[in-house]
Protein backbone atom coordinates (compact mmCIF):
# COMPACT_ATOMS: atom_id res chain seq x y z
CA UNK A 1 0.00 0.00 0.00
CA UNK A 2 1.01 3.33 -0.68
CA UNK A 3 -0.28 7.45 -0.12
CA UNK A 4 1.22 10.27 -1.33
CA UNK A 5 0.24 14.03 0.31
CA UNK A 6 1.27 17.58 -1.34
CA UNK A 7 0.78 20.15 0.20
CA UNK A 8 -1.44 23.01 -1.56
CA UNK A 9 1.53 24.68 -2.78
CA UNK A 10 3.03 21.38 -4.96
CA UNK A 11 6.14 22.19 -3.20
CA UNK A 12 5.75 19.49 -0.59
CA UNK A 13 5.08 15.92 0.01
CA UNK A 14 5.08 13.06 2.02
CA UNK A 15 5.06 9.15 0.54
CA UNK A 16 4.20 6.47 3.04
CA UNK A 17 4.86 2.65 1.39
CA UNK A 18 3.88 -0.29 3.68
CA UNK A 19 5.75 -3.66 2.34
CA UNK A 20 5.05 -7.08 4.45
CA UNK A 21 6.11 -10.41 3.32
CA UNK A 22 6.60 -14.09 5.18
CA UNK A 23 10.03 -15.49 5.27
CA UNK A 24 10.56 -18.34 7.14
CA UNK A 25 7.39 -18.73 8.64
CA UNK A 26 7.82 -14.62 9.85
CA UNK A 27 6.03 -11.90 9.19
CA UNK A 28 7.82 -9.17 8.39
CA UNK A 29 6.52 -5.16 8.16
CA UNK A 30 8.47 -2.25 6.95
CA UNK A 31 6.97 1.40 6.97
CA UNK A 32 8.89 3.46 4.39
CA UNK A 33 8.25 7.32 4.90
CA UNK A 34 9.67 9.88 2.24
CA UNK A 35 9.25 13.84 3.13
CA UNK A 36 9.87 17.14 1.09
CA UNK A 37 9.16 19.81 2.79
CA UNK A 38 9.76 23.53 1.45
CA UNK A 39 9.70 24.40 4.86
CA UNK A 40 11.21 22.43 8.04
CA UNK A 41 8.37 20.86 10.29
CA UNK A 42 8.20 18.76 13.27
CA UNK A 43 5.55 16.25 13.17
CA UNK A 44 5.07 14.06 16.14
CA UNK A 45 5.91 10.38 16.26
CA UNK A 46 1.94 8.87 16.13
CA UNK A 47 1.34 5.59 15.30
CA UNK A 48 -0.13 2.00 16.18
CA UNK A 49 -0.60 -0.90 15.65
CA UNK A 50 -3.10 -3.53 16.93
CA UNK A 51 -3.71 -7.50 16.27
CA UNK A 52 -6.00 -9.87 17.06
CA UNK A 53 -9.36 -9.22 17.29
CA UNK A 54 -11.12 -9.57 20.88
CA UNK A 55 -14.50 -11.24 19.91
CA UNK A 56 -14.48 -13.23 16.01
CA UNK A 57 -17.98 -12.83 15.97
CA UNK A 58 -19.09 -9.09 16.32
CA UNK A 59 -22.31 -8.05 15.85
CA UNK A 60 -23.83 -5.02 13.75
CA UNK A 61 -22.96 -1.53 15.69
CA UNK A 62 -20.32 -3.34 17.45
CA UNK A 63 -16.27 -1.80 17.86
CA UNK A 64 -14.30 -4.58 16.74
CA UNK A 65 -11.24 -4.68 19.53
CA UNK A 66 -7.59 -5.38 18.42
CA UNK A 67 -6.00 -6.18 21.57
CA UNK A 68 -2.46 -7.60 20.91
CA UNK A 69 -0.59 -3.69 20.46
CA UNK A 70 2.75 -3.86 19.08
CA UNK A 71 3.00 0.01 19.39
CA UNK A 72 1.40 2.59 20.35
CA UNK A 73 3.55 6.12 19.95
CA UNK A 74 1.44 8.62 21.12
CA UNK A 75 -0.66 6.51 23.36
CA UNK A 76 -3.51 6.85 21.06
CA UNK A 77 -4.98 3.46 20.85
CA UNK A 78 -6.69 2.26 23.74
CA UNK A 79 -7.04 -1.88 23.18
CA UNK A 80 -9.80 -2.00 25.90
CA UNK A 81 -12.10 -0.44 23.90
CA UNK A 82 -10.61 -0.25 20.36
CA UNK A 83 -10.86 3.37 19.67
CA UNK A 84 -7.77 5.39 18.45
CA UNK A 85 -7.61 9.09 19.88
CA UNK A 86 -6.08 11.45 18.48
CA UNK A 87 -3.43 13.38 20.45
CA UNK A 88 -2.81 16.07 17.96
CA UNK A 89 -4.68 17.57 15.19
CA UNK A 90 -3.10 16.40 11.14
CA UNK A 91 -3.96 14.14 8.71
CA UNK A 92 -3.41 10.72 9.90
CA UNK A 93 -3.99 7.53 7.84
CA UNK A 94 -5.80 4.50 8.87
CA UNK A 95 -5.74 0.92 7.50
CA UNK A 96 -7.94 -1.78 8.68
CA UNK A 97 -7.21 -5.94 7.61
CA UNK A 98 -10.08 -8.64 8.58
CA UNK A 99 -9.78 -12.19 7.81
CA UNK A 100 -12.64 -14.32 7.74
CA UNK A 101 -12.65 -18.43 6.76
CA UNK A 102 -14.89 -20.22 3.91
CA UNK A 103 -18.30 -18.27 3.41
CA UNK A 104 -17.69 -15.77 6.35
CA UNK A 105 -19.53 -12.90 6.15
CA UNK A 106 -17.28 -9.77 7.05
CA UNK A 107 -18.55 -6.41 6.81
CA UNK A 108 -17.62 -3.00 8.83
CA UNK A 109 -16.19 0.30 8.87
CA UNK A 110 -13.39 3.02 9.68
CA UNK A 111 -15.15 4.74 11.34
CA UNK A 112 -14.63 8.50 12.50
CA UNK A 113 -16.63 10.52 15.58
CA UNK A 114 -19.28 8.40 14.64
CA UNK A 115 -19.92 8.36 10.54
CA UNK A 116 -18.68 5.94 8.28
CA UNK A 117 -15.67 6.96 6.47
CA UNK A 118 -14.90 4.00 4.47
CA UNK A 119 -15.74 0.28 4.80
CA UNK A 120 -14.66 -3.35 3.91
CA UNK A 121 -16.50 -6.27 2.78
CA UNK A 122 -16.67 -10.61 2.30
CA UNK A 123 -19.28 -12.09 0.86
CA UNK A 124 -19.66 -15.29 0.18
CA UNK A 125 -16.36 -16.13 -0.73
CA UNK A 126 -14.31 -19.75 -0.97
CA UNK A 127 -11.39 -20.52 1.26
CA UNK A 128 -9.67 -17.84 3.53
CA UNK A 129 -9.91 -14.04 2.59
CA UNK A 130 -9.29 -10.84 3.88
CA UNK A 131 -11.70 -7.94 3.81
CA UNK A 132 -9.73 -4.34 3.98
CA UNK A 133 -10.09 -0.80 4.09
CA UNK A 134 -8.27 2.24 4.18
CA UNK A 135 -8.36 5.95 4.75
CA UNK A 136 -6.74 9.48 4.70
CA UNK A 137 -8.33 11.62 7.07
CA UNK A 138 -7.86 15.08 8.73
CA UNK A 139 -8.54 14.52 12.51
CA UNK A 140 -8.45 17.73 15.36
CA UNK A 141 -7.18 16.74 18.33
CA UNK A 142 -9.17 14.50 20.50
CA UNK A 143 -11.06 12.59 17.36
CA UNK A 144 -12.00 9.06 17.52
CA UNK A 145 -11.23 6.36 15.17
CA UNK A 146 -12.69 2.76 15.43
CA UNK A 147 -13.42 -0.40 13.26
CA UNK A 148 -17.35 -1.05 13.81
CA UNK A 149 -19.00 -4.15 12.59
CA UNK A 150 -21.95 -4.45 10.19
CA UNK A 151 -24.12 -7.31 10.34
CA UNK A 152 -23.11 -10.50 11.87
CA UNK A 153 -19.21 -11.05 11.36
CA UNK A 154 -17.24 -14.27 11.40
CA UNK A 155 -13.78 -13.34 11.52
CA UNK A 156 -10.86 -15.70 12.63
CA UNK A 157 -7.92 -15.47 14.66
CA UNK A 158 -6.91 -19.00 13.99
CA UNK A 159 -6.76 -22.09 11.58
CA UNK A 160 -4.92 -20.32 8.42
CA UNK A 161 -1.45 -20.61 8.79
CA UNK A 162 0.15 -21.12 12.06
CA UNK A 163 3.12 -17.97 11.17
CA UNK A 164 0.25 -16.21 9.94
CA UNK A 165 -2.89 -16.18 11.95
CA UNK A 166 -2.25 -14.20 14.99
CA UNK A 167 -1.07 -11.43 12.69
CA UNK A 168 -4.05 -11.77 10.06
CA UNK A 169 -5.97 -9.09 11.71
CA UNK A 170 -5.32 -5.54 12.37
CA UNK A 171 -6.17 -2.13 12.46
CA UNK A 172 -2.68 0.86 12.13
CA UNK A 173 -2.94 4.32 12.14
CA UNK A 174 -0.46 6.99 11.44
CA UNK A 175 0.08 11.23 11.93
CA UNK A 176 1.09 11.72 8.33
CA UNK A 177 1.30 15.60 8.29
CA UNK A 178 0.32 18.47 11.56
Amino acid sequence: MSYCLFDGDEQGFICVLTIEYLLNNTVFSYVLYLVKNAEARTTPNILFKARRVKNETPTDGQVIVFEDVLYNHGSGYDSSSGVFTAPVGGTYLFTARLLSQSSGIVFFEINVNGSMNSNGALYDHKGWSYASADSVVRLLSGDRVFIKAHYSNMITNSGWHTALTSKSNEFTGVLLHV
